[in-house]
């Protein structure tokens, strides 16, 4: 039994965190945005003029048509790749404008 004065951990606390002031879709931003290029490589990286997630849906603005189209037909392998890359946290699916 734990009580009061019991260490926990911080991952937890740092989760709870975000949960209590809504701040969970801005963090997962932030996230992506920071490390994009490593998740997606650096064509797709350079071609991306915006990302963001909303109610976990990660919305992606593509310059580039040709890719627009290729990437809503990988849609899946990238949302798997991002949720991997995530962990914990999840895409619930890609929006690609």
């Amino acid at each position: 039994m734990k009580t009061k004065n019991e260490p926990k951990p911080l991952a937890g606390i740092f989760d709870n965190y975000l949960k209590m002031y809504g701040l969970e879709d801005k963090y997962l931003t932030a996230k992506l945005s920071n490390n994009w290029a490593e998740i997606v490589g650096a064509v797709l990286a350079k071609n991306t003029a915006e990302l963001f997630v909303q109610n976990s849906l990660l919305y992606i603005k593509i310059t580039s048509p040709h890719l627009k189209y290729e990437l809503n037909m990988l849609k899946e392998k990238l949302q798997e790749k991002i949720n991997n890359y995530l962990e914990k946290y999840h895409i619930k699916d890609i929006v690609i404008f």
